[in-house]
């Protein structure tokens, strides 16, 4: 029950299936399995709390003989970025995950991009804040939203609601760790969706304000996002995207709809994760095309 905060019940099934036969019973035993070895994997991004005692010895049975220890430090809580008033749990170069091989034994279905803090994302989540009167009392959805920081800065300057959308269920429970670590925890201000959106009706999307950081990252995805939105401005919405100049934004007409809104030097050590980007900047896609 407890790791499910982390990796989601569908998640924890699916990795389980690779490791372990089908259960025999509805009770949680061991003796159920073919093999003699059974194994528990679970991730726990908080080093602070004891999990091998509250948590690993409620699936044990303590019958059985094991061998068994914890592995922490996953991801980690970090401020090293654009926005250090927003506290967050991310795959860093410290984390031994963050060297890890995508293969076999990667513990993540899908590739963990929730795990960074993109240049587009920080880009946002730092105009969010410095702007805070242009969200405030404001319907949000944050598309992709990966960690959550946007969300977060949506839910610090008083967004009327946020919505958390990804594709990635991983994303969705990395962003509500993140939100809680950050004491804006608020169900009746937000709410998480895991559909994809790109594409879909424009009268489904019940908000005032699209952000969308990163998500330019080749022609294919932009060819599908330019004439979604294209009809979201004209049903008034307002778009923000950040980007430090990925190929979606740079080789397409799009720029040719945006406004120039703000440019942030990114830090250092952003740098060196991102391609050598140097700077990101915040645009809003212009209404009523």
């Amino acid at each position: 029950q407890n790791f499910n905060r982390v990796l989601p019940e569908t998640s924890v099934e699916q990795y389980s299936k690779h490791v372990l036969y089908e259960k025999k019973s509805d009770d949680w035993d061991c003796r159920d399995y073919r093999e003699p070895e059974f194994v528990v994997c679970a991730y726990f991004p908080d080093r602070g709390r004891r999990h091998h005692e509250i948590s690993l010895q409620t699936v044990l049975d303590r019958s059985q003989r094991f061998a068994w220890g914890v592995c922490y430090g996953f991801n980690e809580s970090t401020e090293s970025h654009m926005t250090p008033e927003v506290a967050l749990h991310l795959i860093t170069p410290e984390c031994a995950i963050y060297h890890q091989p995508i293969g076999a034994d990667f513990p993540f279905k899908n590739d963990p991009f929730w795990g960074f803090y993109w240049p587009g994302g920080q880009a946002l989540t730092r105009f969010i804040l410095d702007y805070n009167d242009r969200f405030r009392s404001k319907s949000i959805l944050d598309l992709g939203c990966g960690c959550g920081a946007s969300t977060i800065a949506a839910l610090q300057v008083q967004a009327s609601h946020v919505t958390a959308n990804d594709i990635d269920q991983v994303a969705l429970q990395a962003t509500l760790l993140n939100v809680e670590i950050n004491g804006v925890m608020n169900e009746s201000m937000l709410s998480l969706n895991e559909s994809n959106l790109v594409g879909c009706d424009s009268e489904l999307i019940n908000c005032d304000i699209i952000i969308i950081g990163d998500m330019f990252y080749d022609k294919d995805i932009a060819a599908i996002l330019h004439p979604w939105m294209q009809r979201l401005a004209r049903q008034g919405k307002e778009i923000f995207v950040g980007d430090p100049g990925r190929h979606g934004i740079t080789e397409t007409s799009i720029l040719r709809e945006m406004d120039h809104i703000v440019r942030y030097t990114l830090p250092n050590n952003v740098c060196l994760e991102n391609n050598g980007f140097s700077h990101v900047n915040v645009w809003r896609f212009r209404e009523n095309l």
